[in-house]
């Protein structure tokens, strides 16, 4: 016998929200029995929305909603919102997809205060080391793309404080996803359910235009000046800090040449490989991670009072041109 939805604890239908790839989650859903053909577009438009904040052409809402029934209504939007992912047949679409769950889970882990429940619901191996902090078995570990860089190695464990054991679990939880999505054939869906998935198609691939910006190395926001310097440095820079760089100085239209020219250094360098992507990172117009997304690779190391570096950049080479015109 069907569960009726509403009788889900409010404590369940909220950890099913903010972690919508759970058993509790599914649970919800299938409780609910709806098919494509008659799902209400109340739940429809929540899908969308929520594929559109994944992309980046909505700002991200993580505000747990105080109706139960608009509580629902979202949790029963993310399979649809997966499904619309599969409509798109893009790459892209999916790493930005399962890379918004990654920050997404982080966010509701860092509120929370409490990875256990979650770690316990995705059924992780994992130990308490002390107070503070957590071990994992490195083979449970590398399950996620997580590097080995600065971790704590002993008798086969990883030792993680709380905030690694969060940025864990939410790689874990992307990758998770990012399994689940797969292409999906226009034909073998409701015509109403393609025409949303076109209409989120036309604004993906929507040309993007960047100002190409003065180049001042003293304007640059800590956390890229930070990677430049480490980059020119020869350290060993994390492929998210050299992918994160590259997108930056491609954003303010440094040329392909001189952001080659920073990885130079670097330990096992490859002109050809670098120049491929560095190529590719140019040609597809990646849009710079936002500040919250830097937090999740432990890249930001300042409070800048802006959404991503882009702003700061800006912020600070337009304060200096106001500058230059009172000078003049």
């Amino acid at each position: 016998m069907p569960i009726d939805v509403f009788a889900f604890p409010e404590e369940e239908l909220k950890f099913a929200f903010m972690f919508p790839f759970t058993a509790v989650a599914k649970r919800i859903i299938e409780s609910k029995n709806l098919s494509l053909e008659n799902i209400p577009e109340e739940i429809i438009v929540e899908a969308k929305s929520f594929l559109m904040q994944a992309l980046g052409m909505e700002k991200p809402d993580y505000e747990i909603p105080n109706i139960r029934e608009l509580l629902i209504n979202k949790i029963l939007a993310f399979p649809l919102s997966k499904v619309f992912v599969g409509l798109l047949q893009s790459p892209r679409a999916k790493t930005d997809f399962s890379n918004f769950i990654e920050v997404r889970t982080f966010n509701y882990l860092r509120r929370l205060k409490d990875p256990i429940k979650l770690a316990n619901a995705l059924d992780i191996d994992f130990e308490l080391n002390d107070i503070n902090s957590y071990k994992v078995p490195l083979e449970t570990f590398l399950k996620a793309p997580n590097e080995l860089v600065n971790q704590t190695l002993v008798n086969g464990f990883v030792i993680l404080s709380e905030n690694g054991f969060n940025r864990f679990l939410a790689r874990y939880s992307a990758k998770i996803v990012a399994e689940t999505l797969t292409d999906l054939q226009r034909e073998n869906f409701p015509k109403r359910i393609v025409a949303v998935a076109d209409e989120i198609r036309k604004e993906l691939f929507k040309p993007v235009k960047f100002d190409k910006l003065e180049f001042n190395v003293n304007l640059l926001p800590s956390c890229i000046k930070t990677i430049m310097q480490q980059l020119l440095s020869g350290e060993n820079v994390s492929h998210a800090a050299r992918f994160q760089f590259a997108v930056f100085m491609a954003a303010i239209g440094l040329p392909q040449e001189k952001i080659i020219e920073f990885y130079k250094k670097t330990p096992n360098y490859s002109e050809k490989m670098t120049r491929y992507q560095v190529e590719r990172i140019i040609s597809r117009k990646y849009s710079p991670a936002s500040c919250e997304k830097m937090k999740l690779y432990n890249l930001c190391n300042n409070e800048c009072k802006v959404k991503n570096p882009i702003q700061f950049y800006r912020r600070e080479l337009n304060a200096l041109r106001r500058q230059r015109n009172k000078t003049k």
